[in-house]
């Protein structure tokens, strides 16, 4: 007896009204499956290893702030639908009732129009300040908003100018007991070296931005410890359109965990001014991408970026998902090989303004850059895995200015039980079939605990895809 004949007159009557629900909240479950692109804060782990590069802070002076909540006879009244609700029996064919397909790309999210259409804000409101900007001075006081990263909570803190550059505001928390020294050496740092090399390879900040003055403004306080700074997009808005807008293009550093000045401090720095830079050019860049290129351009100021060694150690990350925390880290080493091993090979430091600010985002970025080399990421994927491998010292399977070698190499066999889970295969994982020995010396197959890599390979690609490819000898 099937399993509707087992049902009750009145659960029978039933099944066709869910049938008909399931077809109408289909797209919307589908849709909500898509990464939306959210302008929260952009934030940089602190690598467990890292030493307190200055001393501890006082108590700190922060209060905690809450969202601002409408009174309730704010809130207007919803009226009650009036749509009919469908009959069970009256409802259209699938094919008819649902769309051909979902948009590959959703929409950016923009704070100022969200605000115009839900928040109550009138069409047409500027998105800038009004007023005058005033040139701050050495002294100044005033009070930030900073995010809680872990909690996703917003407090105040009570901060202090104390240096201004041609191009920054220096402030502390006040908190915090930082050397005015130390401070001078950041911003000389950044001012001669940093800036200028940013700026010719990435472009500028929003400038003058929504304050109209050109200056950055960079807010030295404790951070929790588990982040080493961050830049948050809201802060590119006016008040009345985020009420925790600090109105003003700003980077977030932990003062109580780097002291400023040192290179740990100056790398986090590069880091950070690379979100902000990116911002002003796509606001939508997926985050694999836009902290891809964060830690490529702390090498290119001339510091080493921090996590490739975490990835190396786990190949099995998945390169374009990403995950917050702690457990990013090997996700922040992936995204830097990525986009280290594209620069190489299909263009360089002059590429980099081209990647982020293409409009498109993600894997499509990534395929419009490469299109001009009749490439395309996916086969640029595979070879950059066997890269992580080999590290051949000439042709697409290596890196010329890195030493990159995966340290982890599971072995794997056809007779592998399905339901054994400690031997899932994962994106990025590369497949060798046979295993020829060659004497071409510009390619050195790995045969380590009689493995080895063959002339040709399999790579679990990204959505699961396989991409099969020769290993090309030189």
């Amino acid at each position: 007896m099937s399993v509707l004949h087992r049902l009750s007159r009145r659960d029978r009557t039933l099944v066709p009204f869910l049938i008909a629900t399931t077809f109408l909240i289909m797209p919307i479950i589908a849709s909500c499956g898509q990464a939306v692109k959210y302008p929260t804060p952009t934030a940089m782990p602190l690598p467990a290893d890292e030493s307190v590069e200055s001393p501890a802070p006082t108590t700190a002076s922060a209060s905690p702030i809450s969202d601002p909540r409408p009174a309730v006879a704010d809130v207007p009244t919803v009226p009650e639908a009036t749509t009919p609700i469908p009959q069970p029996t009256a409802f259209a064919s699938s094919s008819a009732a649902l769309p051909r397909s979902l948009p590959n790309e959703l929409p950016e999210r923009d704070l100022h129009a969200l605000a115009e259409r839900l928040g109550g804000l009138p069409k047409g409101s500027h998105r800038t300040l009004d007023a005058v900007p005033i040139e701050k001075q050495v002294g100044d006081h005033q009070q930030f908003f900073v995010v809680d990263i872990d909690t996703d909570t917003t407090y105040v803190v009570d901060a202090t100018l104390q240096v201004v550059s041609p191009n920054a505001y220096w402030y502390v928390d006040e908190a915090l007991d930082i050397l005015e020294e130390d401070l001078q050496l950041a911003a000389s740092e950044y001012e001669s070296s940093i800036r200028p090399k940013m700026l010719e390879a990435f472009g500028d900040v929003w400038n003058p931005g929504v304050d109209g003055d050109p200056r950055l403004t960079v807010l030295h306080s404790d951070l929790g410890g588990g982040v080493a700074g961050y830049f948050d997009s809201r802060n590119e808005f006016p008040r009345h359109t985020h009420p925790h807008s600090n109105e003003r293009e700003m980077l977030f550093m932990d003062g109580a965990a780097f002291r400023p000045g040192t290179p740990g401090y100056m790398k986090v720095l590069a880091h950070e001014l690379q979100h902000a830079i990116h911002w002003a050019h796509d606001q939508g860049e997926e985050a694999w991408i836009n902290e891809g290129l964060s830690e490529v351009a702390t090498e290119l100021v001339g510091y080493s970026p921090t996590f490739i060694d975490a990835f190396l150690s786990r190949p099995q990350t998945q390169l374009t998902f990403w995950v917050e925390g702690a457990a990013s880290i090997p996700h922040y080493g992936a995204a830097t090989l990525f986009m280290l091993y594209l620069l190489e090979h299909y263009g360089d430091s002059r590429s980099l303004l081209e990647l982020s600010a293409n409009p498109a985002d993600g894997v499509g970025g990534i395929n419009a850059f490469l299109r001009p080399h009749g490439k395309t990421f996916d086969e640029v994927y595979a070879d950059w895995i066997a890269a992580n491998y080999l590290d051949s010292e000439t042709g697409p399977y290596g890196y010329s200015n890195h030493q990159v070698r995966v340290t982890r190499i599971d072995q794997l066999t056809s007779r592998v039980r399905r339901r054994d889970t400690s031997r899932r295969i994962h994106q990025g994982t590369l497949i060798s079939h046979h295993c020829p020995v060659t004497s071409k010396s510009s390619f050195r197959a790995i045969r380590r605990h009689g493995r080895c890599l063959p002339g040709a390979m399999t790579v679990i690609g990204v959505g699961g895809a396989t991409v099969v490819t020769p290993l090309t000898l030189r």
